[in-house]
């Protein structure tokens, strides 16, 4: 084993070790609990200690922490560092003498019921109960619970609520004096808070959708723009909110703006996802929205541009779905089944020349509008199968689209990419096929 270095021991305090408290006091070293009254003298040469036996200071000593026991010597004038046994040297603390010390004397050492009686007076000594003018001074020094509860109250340091904050942002939309920048910032961050389904219905009560209403006819195009996104937003999958905008005829006035080409594009796309979240899952709205012209707004759209179209497309496709769900998880809810069947989805859809427009877009070359155009092909198959020449052209285009892919997913399946975007074009592009083709053997079976 290492030599351990020689290292100078210094005490101060009796709350140390019983060990500690010994060595604290000079000429006393005592190396265990078992007292021994045999004197150690020591010598030029090792001796072992017994357990308990005191040994004066300035030794050399050491210890085997392998087979244990311990020896000391006088010092040399050079340490031998060269044992397996670590070693430390005990020195005569400087410390001046107490009364207590000198009397016990350099060859006797302290007894356990010295050290806990000292020890007692140490903490007595140190832990004097205070007087009252001491704690009166020590509370002058610190301020009480309730004087610090005043002085945040004073910083007015409480959080904002969403309600506050809405509100905050509503008045400075309205406000005459605000820039359209800065408006428009707040309609931003507005859309933000009204995401979350209580804050919406707040904002029902701050008569909020009123405003974006309005907000719909300002010369600011930016203005409309996020004004129809805030609506969109509080509106989405929020019952009372939706309920609210239909009284206050949100409705026709988010028909009015997609059925003006004379509007950007990019109010139109953002009036066409207010009216999608207006209309999805409130079928007396979807039946209000075709009383409006709603249909006849998308078709418009559908032949104008492309991210109108896609728009569009998503809309539909939704309102098919939904139906479909609806009748397989809500058939007993006799009202809203009611309320579905005030108009036929599929007349309305027919009416519009929806079909003939999945026909129009079969040529894209575009792979976001592919798989849009896949996915609403296979909900609105069993609308448009019964047209002239759709099963036809849809097959034809299918085709093409199925070897595209193949191609295209057998690249990525050699790059280690499997099950991604291209594969599951393709693998629609098949099941699609598949389902046409059964039509036609259906549709050839009747005929014979």
């Amino acid at each position: 084993m290492k030599i351990m270095s020689l290292i100078d021991i210094k005490y101060e305090r009796l709350s140390l070790l019983c060990l500690v408290c010994c060595l604290s006091v000079p000429g006393i070293y005592s190396t265990g609990d078992v007292e021994s009254s045999d004197e150690f003298i020591p010598t030029n040469e090792w001796q072992e200690i017994k357990p308990g036996q005191a040994i004066p200071p300035g030794l050399h000593v050491k210890m085997d922490l392998q087979k244990g026991g311990k020896w000391a010597k006088l010092m040399d004038s050079e340490s031998n560092t060269n044992t397996d046994m670590k070693s430390i040297i005990i020195k005569d603390d400087p410390i001046k003498k107490t009364p207590d010390a000198a009397k016990l004397g350099s060859s006797q050492h302290f007894k356990i019921d010295e050290l806990k009686s000292a020890l007692k007076k140490m903490k007595k000594e140190k832990f004097e109960e205070t007087t009252e003018e001491q704690e009166k001074k020590i509370k002058e020094k610190f301020r009480s619970m309730d004087e610090i509860i005043t002085a945040f109250d004073e910083l007015k340091l409480g959080k904002e609520t969403d309600f506050q904050v809405m509100t905050m942002l509503l008045n400075k939309f309205k406000d005459v004096n605000t820039a359209n920048d800065v408006k428009v910032l707040a309609l931003q961050d507005l859309e933000y808070y009204v995401h979350q389904i209580d804050n919406a219905v707040d904002f029902i009560q701050l008569d909020g959708i009123s405003t974006m209403i309005s907000a719909l006819n300002n010369t600011d195009t930016n203005i409309r723009l996020e004004a129809a996104h805030v609506i969109g937003s509080a509106v989405q999958n929020n019952p009372k909110v939706q309920v609210r905008a239909m009284e206050i005829r949100a409705l026709p006035a988010l028909v009015r703006i997609v059925s003006d080409t004379k509007q950007p594009v990019a109010v139109r796309k953002r009036s066409i996802y207010a009216l999608s979240s207006l209309i999805r899952n409130f079928p007396a709205a979807q039946y209000m929205f075709k009383n409006a012209g709603g249909f006849t707004a998308l078709r418009n759209c559908f032949n104008e541009d492309e991210k109108l179209r896609l728009k569009v497309l998503s809309l539909i496709n939704d309102l098919i779905v939904e139906r479909k769900d609806q009748h397989l998880l809500n058939k007993n809810k006799e009202e809203l089944m009611r309320q579905y069947k005030l108009f036929s989805l599929s007349s309305a859809i027919n009416e519009m020349g929806f079909c003939e427009n999945i026909m129009s877009m079969l040529n894209t070359a575009l792979h976001d509008e592919r798989e849009v155009l896949l996915n609403v092909m296979g909900n609105v198959h069993g609308v448009c199968k019964h047209e002239n020449n759709y099963i036809d052209a849809a097959k034809s285009a299918l085709e093409v689209f199925k070897e595209e892919y193949k191609q295209l997913s057998k690249s990525e399946e050699e790059q280690g990419d499997k099950d991604s975007f291209y594969h599951q074009l393709y693998k629609s592009s098949k099941d699609l096929l598949q389902i046409f083709d059964n039509d036609v053997s259906i549709s050839k079976h009747n005929e014979l």
